[in-house]
């Protein structure tokens, strides 16, 4: 009876196999592994605007015979405001992994105070 009341369930982490990781902690690990899939998945899709912008102004510079300079910088400033969008969503990512990290570690606390 004791150690159907006492003992909390735990499974092994999605980041360290080796580690054994209650349900609160097994939700930051994915809510970390899906920010980071994000994440990677916007900077893919940042270099594949990239290469079609380059791609697109070297095929206008073919065709054409001339090469439009401003087309270009005006492309690498939109990728330059969606990388700098990339960077602050990853920011607000790790604020918010912090914030249910130390709310999670303090009522952990108070929970063990309490006993």
């Amino acid at each position: 009876m004791l150690w159907a009341y006492g003992c909390t369930p735990t499974v092994k982490s999605l980041i360290d196999p080796t580690k054994k990781v209650t349900a609160a902690e097994l939700q930051i690990e994915f809510d970390t592994l899906m920010a980071v899939f994000e994440i990677r998945q916007l900077d893919i899709e940042r270099q594949n605007k990239l290469r079609e912008l380059l791609t697109r102004n070297a095929m206008l510079a073919v065709q054409a015979g001339t090469f439009n300079p401003l087309g270009l910088l005006t492309g690498l400033a939109a990728l330059y405001g969606a990388g700098s969008a990339v960077k602050d969503t990853k920011n607000v990512i790790r604020r918010k992994q912090i914030a249910r990290s130390y709310k999670s570690n303090s009522s952990s606390d108070n929970s063990a105070g309490q006993q």
